[in-house]
């Protein structure tokens, strides 16, 4: 199997991008990562796999800079399990919502205690 070399390279930014953020803050990615896993949201951890949703993961931090609320969280969510899988499997963008509130609220204790150790 062969993939076309600018989907070879996207992939390798988005491994790179996700190998620096688990870097910088391995104990958030890896929260992020266990509330996704938690969730299922598509049903494939077979609730073993614990890494399953780790691209998920790093492609949901990336985007939570422009988020500003749960609800943006969810339709981060939503985007890109479409983009990851597609619409069907993905399903309606109203069953992530309650991913997106807990993902917002560590997110939130995230910057939250950046804010903090910067005061200091």
């Amino acid at each position: 199997l062969s993939f076309p070399p600018e989907m070879v390279a996207e992939l390798a930014k988005k491994d790179k991008a996700r190998a620096k953020l688990i870097k910088e803050d391995p104990a958030f990615f890896k929260a992020v990562s266990a509330a996704i896993f938690e969730a299922d949201p598509i049903g494939i951890s077979m609730k073993t796999h614990t890494d399953e949703y780790d691209l998920e993961a790093g492609e949901i931090i990336l985007r939570l800079k422009d988020c500003h609320s749960a609800a943006d969280v969810t339709t981060a969510l939503h985007e890109v399990f479409v983009e990851t899988f597609d619409a069907v499997q993905a399903g309606p963008k109203g069953s992530y919502g309650k991913l997106g509130g807990t993902i917002w609220e560590l997110w939130e204790k995230k910057q939250g205690a950046l804010a903090g150790s910067k005061g200091k």
